[in-house]
């Protein structure tokens, strides 16, 4: 008897598929506005289920909305397929609107809807910016807060003034 169809079953190839799938679920489950999905790319991905988390290296992009976040390497934490945390290191940079960020590396908090950066941590827009040594961005309501873990150290904030000549 003869077979009209082949295929070929690879395991590896199914498992990172499998994976990919499963990542991009998490990341999209119990995150800001539930209809917007995360897009993610970066050079490689490590699954390991054992740990719950996902690693993403090599020029890493996210992608969510109006929020964008880059760096060289991310881990994403998930509980109960759920992600709970995500860890960015290396040129940690950050995009919402106007709003932009960097800081050595920064954790997405997913039940609170922020991002802490942390080392020579800034956010700001044309008009302000803030730094100190963390930064807490508030997604959902767009406000900056920023904490010094040494005492006695000061924070700084630039505030852009109108050009006298365009002044009224």
């Amino acid at each position: 008897m003869k077979s009209c169809c082949r295929y070929v079953f690879s395991y590896p190839i199914f498992m990172a598929g499998i994976s990919l799938s499963l990542v991009l679920y998490l990341l999209t489950a119990g995150t800001m506005a539930q209809a917007e999905p995360v897009e993610i790319s970066s050079d490689s991905l490590h699954v390991s289920h054992q740990e719950s988390q996902a690693e993403f290296k090599g020029k890493v992009q996210l992608k969510r909305g109006d929020f964008e976040l880059s760096c060289d390497r991310l881990v994403a934490h998930y509980e109960q397929n759920v992600l709970s945390r995500a860890d960015a290191f290396g040129q940690v940079l950050m995009q919402q609107l106007e709003k932009k960020g960097a800081a050595d590396h920064a954790t997405y908090h997913a039940d609170k809807a922020s991002l802490t950066l942390m080392g020579h941590a800034s956010v700001g827009d044309q008009k302000s910016t803030v730094r100190g040594e963390t930064v807490v961005y508030h997604l959902d309501t767009k406000q900056s807060q920023v904490l010094n873990s040494k005492q006695g150290e000061r924070v700084n904030m630039q505030i852009e003034t109108p050009d006298e000549e365009s002044a009224p």
